[in-house]
C-alpha cells in the first residue's frame, strides 16, 4: 500500500513538469502507471476518489492547445510530455474493468477530458476509451459509456469531436438490440442539424447507408427519411437530403421495397406505408 501511495504522489509530482523542456524525468512514470493498474487489479479497493483525480489530471496535462486553434494542425507530432499524458488517459479507460463500482466516477473523467481538454489528441482518446467502454455487453459501465457518447455528439464544441462521438455509437450498435440501434440512430439525426456542413454531410452518408441496407425494412427506411428531413428543415437544410438520396438511389430503392411488399400480401400502397415513426428516443432517455 505504501509502494502505491507512493507511485500515485510520484505521478501527480511529474505532473506539475510537463511542458518543461526537460522530458528524462519522464521516462520512468509509465512503468509506475502500469503498476497502479497492476495493483488495481489485485485489490480494486485501492482506488479512491483521490487516485482518480492524480490520474485524470495527469491526463489533462498535455501542453498541447490545438483544439480551437485552426492554424494548428491536430496531427502534431507526439512530444514524450503528450505521450504520458495518453498514457495516463488510456490507463483510466481500462480501470472499470477491474473497479466496476467505480465506474461512474471513470466514465465521468474520461467524458470530461473529451468534453475539455484543449489537445485534440487527449480528446480524441477519450471518445475512444469511451467507445470501447460502451462495446461491451451486459457490463456495469456500458450504459455509462454510451450516454456520454450521446452527450458529446451533440455539445461537444469541436466537430471533429462530436462527428466521432456520433460515429462509435453507431458502431456500438447491432441489429440485435434494437434500443440501443435506435439511439445510435438518433445520434445521426441529431448530425443532420450540425451547424457545421462536413459533420451534417458525415450523419446524412451514414443514415443513408442504413437506409439502404438490406437489414432496413421500407416502414424504418420510411421514419427515417421523415425525420431526418424535419431535422434538417429547422436548419433550411432539407434540400440537402433530398439531393443527396436523388444521387444515392433512395426513391427507386423504396419503390422496389414496396412492389416487394405487395407482392407478398399488400394490396395497395396504403397496406405498406408506415403505420408511425420508429419510437426513437433522445439522447440521454434508457
Amino acid at each position: 500500500m505504501s509502494d502505491f501511495l507512493a507511485d500515485i504522489r510520484d505521478v501527480d509530482a511529474i505532473r506539475a513538469t510537463i511542458g518543461a523542456e526537460e522530458y528524462q524525468a519522464f521516462g520512468p512514470v509509465r512503468p509506475k502507471l502500469d503498476g497502479i493498474c497492476a495493483q488495481v487489479k489485485e485489490n480494486p479497493a485501492l482506488l479512491t476518489d483521490e487516485v482518480i483525480a492524480a490520474l485524470t489530471k495527469l491526463a489533462a496535462a498535455s501542453p498541447f492547445k490545438d483544439i480551437n486553434d485552426p492554424d494548428t494542425p491536430y496531427h502534431h507530432q507526439q512530444h514524450m510530455s503528450q505521450d504520458v499524458c495518453l498514457h495516463a488517459l488510456r490507463l483510466i479507460g481500462r480501470l472499470p474493468y477491474f473497479a466496476p463500482e467505480k465506474a461512474p466516477q471513470l466514465v465521468d473523467a474520461l467524458e470530461a477530458l473529451a468534453r475539455d481538454n484543449l489537445d485534440y489528441d487527449i480528446r480524441k482518446e477519450a471518445i475512444m476509451d469511451l467507445w470501447m467502454l460502451g462495446s461491451h455487453v451486459d457490463r456495469p459501465f456500458q450504459m455509462l459509456a454510451i450516454e456520454a457518447l450521446e452527450r458529446q455528439g451533440i455539445s461537444n464544441d469541436c466537430h471533429y469531436i462530436r462527428t466521432l462521438s456520433r460515429d462509435n455509437l453507431l458502431g456500438i450498435s447491432r441489429e440485435d438490440d434494437p434500443a440501443l440501434l435506435q439511439r445510435a440512430l438518433a445520434a445521426q439525426i441529431h448530425g443532420a442539424e450540425d451547424p457545421v456542413p462536413e459533420a451534417r454531410t458525415r450523419a446524412l452518408a451514414l443514415l443513408t447507408n442504413r437506409i439502404k441496407s438490406p437489414e432496413c425494412p421500407y416502414e424504418e427506411a420510411e421514419s427515417l427519411m421523415h425525420m431526418l428531413e424535419k431535422a434538417a428543415a429547422r436548419k433550411g437544410l432539407e434540400g440537402e437530403a433530398l439531393q443527396y438520396w436523388a444521387e444515392h438511389g433512395i426513391d427507386e430503392i423504396q419503390r422496389k421495397r414496396m412492389e416487394d411488399i405487395i407482392a407478398t400480401g399488400g394490396k395497395t400502397r396504403l397496406d405498406v406505408q408506415p403505420m408511425k415513426p420508429l419510437q426513437i428516443k433522445k439522447p440521454g432517455q434508457g
